[in-house]
């Protein structure tokens, strides 16, 4: 139910973070670490889907969890997505 409640919450919100972290992997020749700042200014700073705070807690567990740094993209994609759902309720 609450994946389906997700996908019919904001499409819009899941489809910019698509399009937005795409364009980014375009951009990321140093690996993730090299576009982080643009992703907090996306995330934070232009759509406001997460608090400065927030987004330095999910670095700081993607960087701490064992397997690849890209688990942040994932961590803020999750954490936008619910956003998105509560604020529709």
């Amino acid at each position: 139910r609450l994946v389906g409640a997700a996908m019919k919450a904001d499409d819009g919100v899941l489809i910019t973070l698509v399009l937005q972290f795409a364009l980014l992997s375009l951009l990321a020749v140093g690996g993730i670490n090299a576009v982080i700042p643009e992703m907090h200014r996306q995330v934070v700073d232009l759509h406001q889907w997460m608090t400065d705070e927030r987004f330095g807690e999910l670095y700081a567990i993607s960087q701490a969890a064992p397997g690849p740094n890209v688990m942040v993209v994932a961590l803020i994609t999750n954490r936008s997505a619910a956003r998105s759902v509560q604020s529709s309720r």
